[in-house]
């Protein structure tokens, strides 16, 4: 099981998706998007970009840009605009990225009961570093195993009694609500997730100011009475 750092994951997505830009995503969503609303308005038919496609990764993130016509595009604005809706695509694929990740823990390594295949963990740190941190470690154990050997290293289901309780608390479900937000949550890593995401904390410091505000009114209301 190969895993990168956090931060070595991230950027290794910014820059698939800067890859995948520079090779012609944005032409090809305006050209959907053209063809789309050309058969739409033929048929006519409303347009809905509430689900199917447009709820994918891409189409949502870019739709302020694409139901722009071609004179707005040409704008400083639109340009502010392109890197904002670029910047969403980031973030909406490190999240997909960090839902695989969990999907992939709570599978094999949470579930103890769970028949799975033994699975040996190797880390990249680096991306400079791949072949010392997982080229060269993963043909080794390849080697042994052509070797005869039956234990290349600890497989992923050795783990620490810690380990197993952390994972299955990820995991486990929970009722919680949010007053600040309004949101209700049933598992425990997004309910704590949510906890410490910045909108949640800027939703909790706009309250506490509003509710200082609210104080200072009426206390000059108070004096002035």
């Amino acid at each position: 099981m190969l895993y990168l750092l956090r931060g070595v994951l991230d950027e290794d997505l910014d820059k698939r998706v800067d890859e995948m830009i520079e090779k012609g995503l944005l032409q090809e969503l305006l050209d959907f998007h053209s063809k789309y609303n050309a058969e739409r308005l033929s048929s006519e038919a409303e347009a809905d970009y509430t689900k199917g496609i447009f709820q994918s990764i891409g189409f949502k993130e870019f739709h302020p840009y694409l139901i722009m016509d071609e004179a707005q595009r040409t704008t400083e604005e639109s340009k502010k605009l392109l890197e904002k809706c670029i910047a969403e695509m980031k973030m909406a694929t490190r999240r997909y990225a960090r839902r695989q990740v969990k999907w992939v823990n709570a599978r094999f390594l949470s579930n103890i009961n769970r028949a799975t295949p033994k699975l040996v963990p190797l880390t990249l740190k680096n991306s400079a570093n791949w072949d010392a941190e997982i080229l060269e470690p993963a043909e080794a154990m390849v080697q042994k195993l052509l070797d005869g050997e039956t234990t290349v290293a600890t497989p992923s289901e050795q783990l620490s009694e810690e380990q197993i309780v952390r994972q299955r608390k990820k995991s486990e479900p929970c009722r919680e609500f949010c007053e600040i937000c309004q949101r209700l949550f049933v598992l425990r890593d997004q309910w704590e997730d949510h906890l410490k995401s910045n909108k949640h904390k800027r939703r909790r410091e706009g309250l506490k100011k509003h509710e200082a505000n609210c104080k200072k009114q009426k206390l000059v209301e108070a004096e002035s009475a």
